[in-house]
């Protein structure tokens, strides 16, 4: 949850216009960003260990 509130606290920051798709496409590129870090990093991290 705390990630979702700081992808939306960005979007807000850029001040974007959901509205129009370039915006649009713009917030859930950050909130892929943010919140799809959280949560597959954890998974991928003894993958990438293992491979080093």
């Amino acid at each position: 949850m705390k990630k979702m509130k700081k992808a939306k606290a960005e979007i807000n920051k850029k001040h974007l216009n959901l509205k129009k798709r370039k915006d649009l496409i713009i917030a859930a590129g950050i909130f892929v960003a943010i919140v799809g870090v959280a949560f597959f990093a954890p998974e991928v991290l003894p993958a990438v260990l293992a491979a080093i």
